[in-house]
């Protein structure tokens, strides 16, 4: 498949996340010169709001390498400390010498909603604009009394005895 010319495409180490190589658009969302870029870790522009970095524990093996990641929203801060969303896909490149990964990165927009539900029903509440906008709506008040697996098919709702289990509160 042929990439888009305005995505930011690096190549990194595995371990280290050392970048290696980067295009025109992947210097620019970093913020450096491609002299510059060489000198750099991803990891070090990838940084969670915790202070920890994005590509961590979850995103790193036990052997210390990056996993395959496809289309995760991670902030990306540049060198001036701006911070942009960007949809983050890593791939792991087969290399009989160091380990190295394909990263493409793309500046998101993104949208919080919040919506309150009845667990035992499965319908909505109260809803606000941005879920209704998202949605196709005018108003959250538009959306009340909707089921909200008709939003979110793939949301699992515990049986009303169980309570909500933790994994499944966010």
């Amino acid at each position: 498949a042929l990439l888009s010319p305005g995505k930011a495409v690096l190549t990194v180490d595995a371990s280290s996340t050392q970048i290696l190589t980067a295009n025109k658009a992947a210097c620019a969302l970093l913020g450096v010169m491609g002299t510059q870029v060489g000198s750099k870790r991803l990891c070090d522009f990838l940084v969670m709001k915790k202070g920890q970095y994005a590509l961590a524990d979850a995103d790193v093996d036990k052997a210390g390498e990056v996993v395959v990641i496809a289309g995760k929203v991670m902030d990306l801060i540049d060198s001036d400390g701006e911070v942009v969303p960007v949809s983050v896909w890593v791939r792991k490149l087969d290399s009989d010498s160091e380990p190295r990964c394909l990263v493409v990165m793309e500046p998101v927009q993104r949208t919080t909603a919040a919506v309150t539900f009845d667990a035992a029903k499965g319908q909505i509440l109260t809803a606000d604009k941005s879920l209704a906008v998202l949605c196709g709506y005018s108003e959250g008040s538009d959306l009340e009394g909707t089921p909200i697996t008709d939003i979110i098919p793939s949301l699992v709702l515990p049986p009303a005895e169980d309570g909500v289990l933790k994994t499944v509160r966010k």
